[in-house]
């Protein structure tokens, strides 16, 4: 496993991992949707509010998700 040799990309894999199972359908706009998400990165953050809400624009502005 990659991660296994590299903790930021073990992080960036664990996070992409994250969205993708906790995304629900349209849920760009939609502040419950997006909560979900959020909650789901708070312990792959080690529960750090400042660090969710600085990754989270970026990952909305990832048209994969």
């Amino acid at each position: 496993h990659d991660g296994d040799q590299n903790p930021r990309l073990g992080r960036v894999l664990h996070i992409d991992y994250t969205v993708k199972n906790a995304r629900q359908d349209n849920w760009r706009g939609n502040p419950a949707k997006e909560n979900l998400i959020k909650e789901a990165l708070y312990p792959v953050l080690d529960y750090d509010e400042d660090e969710v809400e600085r990754i989270f624009p970026i990952l909305v502005a990832q048209s994969e998700y």
